[in-house]
């Protein structure tokens, strides 16, 4: 007796099932997508641009924005260090919906809080302004 395998199917561990996607096509779903709303913020420090992605924690919108957002806490120290940092803008997604908040922007204040030295994460506040024309 020949026992062949039955290559049409794909067997997975009760363990992995919904953490990767069952099939090749399949997308597998971020888990913080739709949750959390997610803030990109666009810095240039010293000339040279980067992406910077946290957890919005709240934003004040209107002439001189304030935003606070989760991040990891080297990059908070970077930012509270560097020199000539501006940002170019910001964007908030929360699923499919984006929200906008074109820059540029100096930091007029910045402000580290809620640390956990377990995950090494923090709150980042940034009291911002645009800079004179």
């Amino acid at each position: 007796m020949e026992i062949k395998p039955d290559t049409s199917r794909v067997l997975m561990s009760d363990v992995l099932k919904g953490t990767i996607p069952e099939l090749e096509d399949e997308i597998a779903k971020d888990p913080i997508s739709g949750k959390h709303v997610i803030a990109i913020a666009h810095r240039v420090v010293a000339g040279k641009a980067d992406g910077l992605v946290g957890i919005l924690r709240g934003v004040l919108f209107g002439k001189d924005p304030e935003i606070a957002f989760r991040i990891e806490l080297n990059d908070a120290m970077d930012i509270v260090d560097a020199p000539q940092l501006h940002f170019n803008g910001f964007e908030f997604h929360h699923g499919e919906r984006i929200i906008k908040m074109p820059g540029p922007f100096l930091v007029e204040a910045a402000r580290i809080d809620d640390i956990s030295a377990q995950d090494q994460m923090c709150t980042l506040s940034l009291h911002l302004k645009r800079p004179a024309r």
